[in-house]
């Protein structure tokens, strides 16, 4: 036994849908976010490293979600997979790893791959080296290695802070910034000083275009009701109207959880007829249309009546005027619980009761 009933599960899709969406959306902000942070050449410690990767995966979730309207998908499964958006954001986040690596590339200048590893074991010898008092490279050599990095600069200052040297070089207004190991005279670091760097400008352009492009276009994020909903003959709203939560009177239990349980055999058996005047009156009074036939069934151990009702304009009615005209309602003997239209049932089951045998109707 569930423990929960169909009827739950019905008032609980669309939240169920939400959740999902949302759920999806958290993943492919986390994908596309370590995508985005290929391009990353600066190290960043892990508690900042996961919300910054976050924030970068929304940064290309959100443009994808504008440029998905642009991309033109015919397969209904792709556009309910939301495989459109999966393809947008991973462009947006390619480029985003592109404008990241030329913002921070200049962190991996200069820097082998095994530096990071052997970096705490050179602090140590060179600590070693500094308790031994070993003579660091001079002054007049490590100069010459600092012009020779920067063709055309001359070594204005030389400052040795063990255990590097710091030179300042200058070549007309440019300046520049040189870090040497001060006993091996390895290159720690170049840096221009007042140079504009172009790739980092060119990199923070691009993500300041792809913000404003998105700020001025985005519409909301996308939902998996809105795209299976025109798989039913409805818009968002209308699928959220017909699955969502109902205030239902006390004892009453919803259409769609009956037919889903008894079937369309519910409707237009013979065994299953009901004649009371009595419920007829009261479905009529409540709804102001007339009632055709009444059938008689059960729900978890409960009785109900499913009725057809058709409007009180016509005298006659065809097979298929009362299959697009008539309303299928659910009662107990003193209440009306719920009436929908067979038309609109039949968008939802796919024809649902559409082969149901309804004679013509002619009011005698």
């Amino acid at each position: 036994m569930l423990p929960y009933s169909f009827a739950d599960m019905l008032d609980a899709l669309p939240q169920i849908m939400l959740l999902a969406q949302i759920v999806m959306n958290f993943v492919l902000a986390w994908a596309f976010g370590a995508i985005a942070f290929r391009g990353l050449k600066k190290d960043l410690r892990f508690y900042i490293r996961i919300p910054a990767l976050l924030a970068t995966g929304l940064l290309c979730l959100l443009p994808g979600v504008v440029i998905r309207e642009f991309i033109s998908i015919n397969n209904t499964v792709f556009r309910i997979l939301q495989i459109d958006l999966f393809i947008s954001g991973l462009i947006v986040s390619m480029i985003i790893a592109t404008s990241l690596y030329l913002i921070t590339r200049k962190f991996a200048e200069n820097k082998d791959k095994k530096i990071s590893q052997l970096e705490e074991r050179i602090k140590l010898l060179e600590n070693i080296l500094a308790k031994e008092k070993v003579q660091p490279i001079k002054e007049n050599d490590a100069k010459k290695m600092a012009e020779a990095l920067v063709k055309g600069f001359t070594v204005k200052e030389a400052n040795l802070k063990l255990p590097v040297w710091e030179i300042l070089l200058e070549k007309g207004s440019k300046k520049a910034k040189i870090i040497l190991g001060a006993y091996t005279g390895d290159v720690r670091k170049i840096d221009y000083v007042g140079r504009k760097d172009v790739s980092t400008i060119a990199g923070i352009l691009i993500i300041v275009f792809i913000a404003i492009f998105t700020l001025v276009n985005f519409k909301g994020f996308p939902s998996f009701t809105e795209t299976i909903a025109p798989l039913f003959g409805m818009n968002e709203t209308q699928f959220n109207e017909f699955f969502g939560p109902k205030q239902m009177p006390e004892g009453c239990v919803r259409i769609l959880s009956i037919l889903a349980k008894q079937g369309v055999k519910v409707i237009g058996s013979e065994q299953n007829l009901y004649k009371n005047e009595d419920v007829s009156k009261m479905l009529e009074a409540n709804t102001g249309k007339r009632v055709l036939l009444m059938y008689n069934t059960t729900y978890e151990g409960k009785n109900y009546v499913i009725s057809v009702l058709l409007p009180k304009d016509y005298e006659v009615f065809s097979e298929e005027e009362i299959k697009r005209y008539a309303e299928i309602c659910v009662s107990t003997d003193e209440v009306l619980c719920e009436c929908i239209k067979i038309e609109e049932l039949n968008r939802f089951t796919g024809s649902f009761v559409a082969d149901i045998p309804f004679k013509p109707f002619e009011k005698k």
